[in-house]
């Protein structure tokens, strides 16, 4: 969002808030401008939120008593019984949607609240701070950073590290600087990221003997500190310290890591003390692969194989090329030509291409969600824009090459629902 007013906007500029404390309403325009602004999506009847809302509590009265930065929490109810509402709202020292307001969910779908208790951090201007503050105040519940305005990954780093071959020994981050840099956010208790770590140690051991110019660091999800260094010594490379729980989720919060294993890829720092970039929100498609020694350092393609990919295709549209029954040699051409259309694509839409040669379970389930038949012969090419609605096309071009499938982007046909 760019500006305050989008956000008083979407509250409703004659939306009253009320406070149980002071016995009073207020307009929401009238209150929230120029504000730091926590919008509280939670409810009475939701354990963990009664947890949290105390330390809420704790937080908004210490702070509002140092007054270093003006604010207010607004708290968006999913009460169901006006009674309970009632009740819970008496708990909060801070200012209220009405009960059932129809801008509660708004809010909710506009800044992508899942699941409650989620606080909402909304700057002056306007802009995101945080979507997980839930997290921000469990690891700085004296609020000495709030409000948690996004940080470099290189502020936020700890000053050292271990390494898997340094024991219990302290490195300097510092002597990173200069090497690319990938974070492997994993825990013990999720299977899929001992199946990867697997995976990612044989990979490690191949490429550094390639080169050495990058390092990878765990970032653990673990519980405790056992879990953490049973965990780590099953792997060769770095990690960031368990003890470091504050900057582990402020990474987490910064980068979006909401589910594990997740590969991150950086650049080196850069000279001019600038940030380090990112280079692959989630590399771990291209480490499952047998190109991971000649792809580093694993900038995201445009195009690959729909069944290994790591790119959500809920977020753009994609080109998909089902050739499941296809012979080898067809498959192979089909690939060569979606990476060919990929480069030759030129447009202000981000387009993925994907190709299918194999049928699995999540293949299938598409097939069937875009009624498309169990078996044919010939490719099927189909235009999936699920940011629109969920809407497809599907190609009536029998010939796959880089000109059929660009002319397709440009005029795919009658649009279908799925």
């Amino acid at each position: 969002m760019s500006s305050d007013e989008d956000l008083i906007r979407s509250l409703g500029e004659d939306t009253f808030l009320w406070s149980p404390l002071l016995h009073s309403r207020v307009k929401s325009s009238d209150l929230l401008e120029n504000k730091v602004v926590l919008l509280y999506f939670s409810s009475h009847w939701c354990g963990p939120c009664k947890t949290f809302t105390p330390l809420l509590c704790d937080l908004y009265k210490s702070l509002k008593s140092q007054n270093t930065e003006d604010f207010e929490i607004v708290f968006c109810s999913m009460d169901a019984f006006e009674c309970e509402y009632n009740h819970y709202c008496n708990s909060m020292p801070w200012w209220c949607l009405p009960f059932q307001s129809p801008v509660a969910s708004r809010l909710a779908t506009m800044y992508k609240a899942e699941g409650i208790p989620s606080l909402v951090v909304i700057d002056r201007d306007g802009r995101l701070i945080t979507r997980d503050a839930v997290s921000q105040v469990a690891c700085d519940p004296a609020g000495l950073n709030f409000p948690w305005r996004p940080r470099s990954l290189v502020e936020l780093l700890p000053e050292h590290y271990l390494h898997a071959d340094s024991g219990s020994e302290r490195l300097p981050m510092r002597g990173l600087d200069e090497k690319y840099l990938l974070l492997f956010a994993a825990g013990q208790w999720c299977r899929p990221c001992r199946h990867f770590t697997k995976t990612l140690a044989k990979a490690y051991h191949n490429l550094i003997r390639h080169r050495q110019d990058f390092e990878i660091l765990f970032l653990s999800s673990d519980a405790d500190q056992e879990s953490f260094d049973s965990f780590f010594g099953q792997m060769p490379f770095g990690a960031i310290p368990f003890g470091e729980r504050a900057a582990k989720a402020a990474i987490a919060n910064k980068f979006s890591i909401r589910r594990v294993p997740v590969l991150l890829v950086f650049g080196p720092k850069p000279a001019c003390g600038a940030d380090r970039p990112l280079i692959n929100a989630d590399a771990r498609g291209i480490i499952e692969g047998d190109d991971y020694i000649t792809e580093f350092p694993y900038r995201p393609k445009k195009y690959g194989d729909l069944n290994v990919t790591t790119h959500d295709i809920n977020t753009s549209k994609s080109i998909i090329v089902f050739s499941e029954h296809c012979d080898n040699c067809e498959q192979d051409d089909i690939q060569e030509v979606l990476r060919c259309a990929s480069d030759a694509y030129v447009g202000s839409e981000d387009v993925m291409f994907f190709w299918v040669t194999y049928p699995t379970p999540f293949t299938q389930t598409l097939r069937d969600a875009l009624r498309l038949p169990a078996r044919q012969q010939n490719p099927i090419m189909i235009l999936l824009d699920i940011p629109d609605s969920g809407g497809f096309y599907v190609s009536t071009c029998e010939d796959v090459s880089i000109e059929s499938v660009l002319s397709f982007l440009n005029q795919p046909g009658t649009r279908l629902q799925i």
